[in-house]
């Protein structure tokens, strides 16, 4: 009863039939043992039990492109270069290691390097590379899905419009599986006396709602919010609608299985290494991201051993969400 309650339909949003799904989504997804420690710790409220909710998120005053914003600045402070429009188009590899990478902006440019990391799809970089991948590799990366969500921005001229952070919405009669509110993030994100939540609708790439015009989203979207008590169409000022095509990994029964074909083939390439959400097709959060990073550039300074990152992939599979 509590797994229909709660977990079957916001799983069915999320990433499809849970029948098809591997057990490892839940362990990713629910940072607790099983589900009678769950329900105990909701109940009894014991002291010193994991933490499956967090209680401070810290966020960047003006908004999370800031983070994005301070990279860029200590990479180019180090006389570091950023390509932006900038669209890569090979990999070269002789003796197990990345010599060089070609990539296209205005012309045809290519660069030597000395390492490589890469956090674009798994199935993205197997096809830059050259020579090309064994087809049992490519065919492993094309069996990995991810599903794709729609955001729709709602702008009001209230100072909130939910009381809280945000909500899910696992009821099928709602199209959409998450409502943020953008104030409770960060006051200075929005204008004095203005509002904006994110909705979120999650769906497949080639489904017919991912490929709606703007006007459409937002006039299937609000009777849904309309009906769950969030916002009336007349209040509603202004709205945008963006869309990310590969945002979701879903965790299938033979996930687990395509990922490893790949990731022991990327092994033998030397100078490699494949990190973040589309690139170890590993579902984690933003943090995880930076700390993989941070993992990753150790990794290479330090010169350790090409067996010590096999280490790091089991630690990153080992990440915990918390909403």
């Amino acid at each position: 009863k509590f797994y229909n309650l709660v977990f079957r339909d916001l799983a069915h949003k999320l990433w499809g039939d849970p029948k098809t799904l591997s057990e490892e989504l839940g362990r990713r997804r629910v940072p607790v043992p099983n589900i009678f420690s769950l329900v105990s710790n909701m109940i009894s409220g014991t002291k010193n039990r994991p933490d499956v909710s967090a209680k401070y998120f810290y966020y960047p005053k003006k908004g999370y492109g800031f983070i994005c914003d301070k990279f860029m600045e200590v990479i180019e402070g180090k006389k570091g270069k950023i390509l932006n429009n900038s669209t890569p188009s090979k990999v070269n590899i002789k003796d197990n290691k990345v010599v060089s990478v070609e990539y296209k902006d205005k012309r045809n440019t290519t660069v030597k390097t000395d390492y490589l990391v890469s956090s674009i799809p798994l199935i993205d970089l197997i096809n830059l590379l050259s020579p090309k991948a064994p087809e049992y590799v490519v065919e492993a990366a094309e069996k990995l899905r991810f599903r794709s969500l729609t955001l729709l921005y709602v702008f009001a001229d209230k100072d909130r419009i939910i009381k809280d952070n945000w909500y899910f919405y696992p009821e099928k009669e709602f199209i959409f599986n998450r409502v943020c509110e953008l104030n409770s993030f960060s006051p200075y994100t929005i204008p004095k006396g203005k509002a904006c939540i994110t909705v979120e609708v999650t769906s497949d790439k080639n489904d017919p709602f991912f490929k709606l015009e703007d006007e459409k989203v937002f006039e299937r979207v609000i009777i849904d919010l309309e009906k769950a008590g969030v916002i009336k169409k007349e209040e509603v000022k202004d709205y945008i609608v963006r869309r990310a095509g590969r945002v979701y990994p879903v965790y299938d029964l033979d996930f687990r299985k395509n990922l490893d074909i790949i990731l022991k083939y990327l092994f033998k390439i030397e100078n490699l290494l494949t990190i973040g959400r589309q690139g170890l097709f590993n579902y984690n959060n933003a943090d995880h991201c930076i700390d993989m990073s941070i993992k990753s550039a150790d990794f290479i300074i330090n010169k350790k051993p090409r067996e010590e990152w096999w280490k790091l992939l089991d630690y990153f599979d080992n990440y915990k969400i918390v909403d």
